[in-house]
């Protein structure tokens, strides 16, 4: 995030154009969200380590609910995952992440059945 400045403008050129932005794994270093400016990111995935067994450790539960906080805070939806098992699910779902992938959800499709199927549309 120290280059921000650098990729503000083609950022919002995007933006301009109707995408939408997504940062992955992001959250690992609480400063990094005082760098962003609101409303910039629509999507933010909280870092993988903190998800997968949030079930059972509540230094996970604790780290998830920060980050997802900030990332409320910054106006953008969490996404979280992989949730493999339905206990990590639920504990997203308690915990107000917006959404979450993983097996407990759906196993992985390749793009090109999900297109066939009629499940999908890229636009």
């Amino acid at each position: 995030m120290e280059n921000y400045p650098a990729i503000q403008a083609p950022l919002q050129r995007l933006r301009r154009q109707g995408n939408q932005l997504m940062l992955d794994q992001f959250g690992d270093n609480f400063s990094a969200f005082n760098k962003l400016p609101t409303g910039t990111i629509d999507y933010i995935k909280l870092p993988n380590r903190f998800v997968h067994s949030l079930h059972n450790s509540q230094m996970d539960e604790m780290m998830v609910t920060i980050i997802n906080g900030h990332i409320h805070r910054l106006n953008a939806r969490s996404i979280a995952g992989p949730a493999h098992l339905p206990a990590v699910l639920e504990k997203l779902c308690l915990l107000g992440i917006d959404m979450a992938e993983g097996d407990s959800i759906s196993r992985a499709i390749p793009l090109t059945a999900m297109l066939d199927s009629g499940y999908a549309a890229i636009g």
